[in-house]
């Protein structure tokens, strides 16, 4: 029986959007003409504003930080064979775009314990708080997205906002920051989380950064200067990875990038040596940045009903069309692939979405 493919990729009604890690993808759960035009009600313009700025800020945080740019690289390493057997029925067979991804569905490749492992990561547990890399992470994305769509609020009003049901995936950092540094949190909690994905293991140095922090808050030096003695003393008790260049040097063989992140990377370079810094001092202040880059973003954004936007292309992909790109289709099916998995109950819930629930 042939797969629905636009049924199986469609999002759930109460899903605002997500930001798929692997592929670059971004994907939002309105269609085209009502996104560009903003044709939305109030409240659910919000939620969609909202959501645009919290993945677009995953995507920020992938590409300059060592953790997450290494976890990406090692997840498409790994599906590398499968990527071969989807495109070689693609080119061989002469394959249509949606017979295309049904193969992925036929194939239903295993995903491999390493990979498993590898997943599995980033909900592990450490600390003395218990923390992950992925409240981490998400407690970033999410005070960022408050901060731009709540202009000049205070850590007050931030911590009413996690006390009012939000999931403790977007509350569990900060709050735990906030045991350390109290008010003085949220002039701080960028450059905690960006040192934090600078190391193998995020969740067990996040806490030190804290207590560091709170004996020694920054005063009167520039970023890199009060960084730099503390990351010295990190580094001798947790392994460092350093930031998304460094990784590719070191550890990445194949040096060819999803050409998404290799524009975001080139974009956010550009972007440090305007504000004369370097990712640091980028990824500590996103909030003098970051709304004004936004739209000069590589990144694709599928669109319902499978409808691809690109901020910087006059023309707009068709998914199941007769437009699309090599590299689109490998998306698309790398996309397929993990909702397979799902399927199949051998995925870890965030691979699903990284969800903003009514």
């Amino acid at each position: 029986m042939p797969i629905d493919v636009d049924k199986v990729l469609k999002m759930p009604e109460n899903v605002w959007g997500y930001f798929e890690w692997f592929t670059g993808v971004i994907r939002l759960n309105i269609d085209s003409a009502r996104f560009e035009q903003g044709q939305y009600i109030k409240v659910e313009k919000a939620e969609i504003d909202e959501t645009y700025y919290h993945e677009f800020f995953h995507c920020c945080q992938i590409c300059t930080t060592g953790y997450l740019y290494y976890y990406v690289a090692q997840f498409l390493k790994a599906i590398t064979p499968v990527w071969r057997i989807i495109t070689d029925k693609a080119v061989f067979e002469k394959k249509t775009m949606p017979l295309m991804l049904e193969a992925v569905f036929e194939e239903c490749p295993a995903i491999s314990p390493e990979l498993m492992k590898l997943l599995s990561d980033l909900d592990e547990a450490g600390g003395p708080h218990g923390i992950t890399s992925r409240t981490i992470i998400e407690s970033q994305a999410f005070l960022v997205q408050k901060q731009i769509s709540h202009k000049g609020i205070r850590h007050i009003e931030y911590i009413a906002i996690l006390d009012d049901s939000v999931s403790s995936e977007y509350s569990h950092g900060y709050l735990v920051a906030a045991e350390y540094l109290g008010a003085s949190t949220m002039e701080h909690y960028h450059l905690i989380v960006y040192m934090s994905l600078l190391f193998l293991k995020p969740r067990d140095v996040f806490h030190e950064i804290c207590a560091l922090m709170a004996r020694n808050p920054p005063k009167g030096t520039t970023v890199e200067e009060y960084t730099h003695s503390m990351l010295d003393l990190l580094k001798s008790r947790h392994f460092y990875l350093g930031n998304s260049d460094d990784v590719t040097d070191k550890y990445i063989l194949n040096k060819e990038s999803n050409p998404f992140y290799k524009t975001s990377i080139a974009l956010l370079k550009k972007t440090a040596s305007k504000h004369k810094g370097s990712y640091l001092t980028l990824m500590a202040n996103p909030l003098a940045w970051f709304e004004g880059t936004i739209k000069k973003f590589d990144v694709p954004i599928i669109l319902n009903p499978g409808e691809v936007y690109q901020h910087r292309r006059k023309h707009r992909w068709k998914v199941f069309g007769v437009t699309y790109s090599p590299t689109l289709q490998l998306i698309l099916a790398t996309i397929c692939l993990i909702i397979s998995n799902q399927q199949a109950g051998s995925m870890p819930r965030y691979l699903r979405f990284d969800s903003h629930a009514n």
